[in-house]
């Protein structure tokens, strides 16, 4: 598929995210997806430590959702 075409179907996966993790590395795709997480106002975590607080965003929800039960 051509590039653009790519790129429509990872912006249509970004508007279904609530959070997205950016990956290192240089990538203009990535760098576009970003730019629309923005504009969504998704949650975007990135660099070194984006992982770990990615998942330890995810791990608190879970224990509020087990805690409301």
């Amino acid at each position: 598929r051509p590039y653009r075409e790519w790129m429509s179907i990872d912006f249509d996966e970004v508007r279904r995210c609530d959070i997205i993790l950016r990956l290192e590395g240089s990538s203009s795709g990535a760098d576009e997806e970003i730019h629309l997480a923005r504009l969504l106002g998704r949650t975007i975590y990135s660099g070194p430590s984006g992982e770990a607080d990615l998942l330890e965003a995810w791990a608190l929800t879970k224990v509020d959702e087990e805690g409301s039960e």
